[in-house]
């Protein structure tokens, strides 16, 4: 949110709609791809990066409810 604040929003003085979209983009998860590269990788590691994304789903979903709902009028 600092780097959105000083850099769109200051600096490049961008509109509502970029500074949005950039802070969705910040806040997604990693690619859910990866578990398909990981198929000669020992089983601890596959578990270790499935769980990885799962949690990052969710704290990003939480994230960005948060954000919503300090910004009710998007």
């Amino acid at each position: 949110m600092l780097l959105n604040h000083f850099v769109l929003d200051q600096w490049l003085q961008l509109e509502k709609p970029f500074q949005i979209a950039f802070f969705t983009l910040m806040i997604l998860p990693p690619p859910f791809i990866i578990p398909l590269f990981m198929q000669n990788a020992e089983e601890s590691e596959r578990v270790y990066v499935t769980n990885a994304l799962a949690v990052s789903t969710v704290v990003s979903l939480t994230i960005f409810a948060i954000y919503l709902g300090m910004h009710p009028t998007l």
